[in-house]
């Protein structure tokens, strides 16, 4: 079961790729339990759930 959910705005943690980053949760494949975070139209990286948090405005 995903912890997070679609279209949740996430940052990344530090000592991950792309830390500070802020960005939306596109997809989540359940076989690895990674999510696919989209930061632009043209750029999406798949991240562990221990590497972001959700942000909150």
């Amino acid at each position: 079961m995903d912890k997070f959910m679609i279209g949740e705005s996430v940052q990344i943690k530090q000592g991950f790729q792309m830390a500070g980053y802020l960005g939306i949760i596109v997809k989540y494949f359940e076989k690895n339990h990674t999510y696919l975070i989209r930061f632009s139209p043209d750029q999406e990286l798949l991240f562990p759930e221990k590497a972001f948090e959700v942000k909150r405005s």
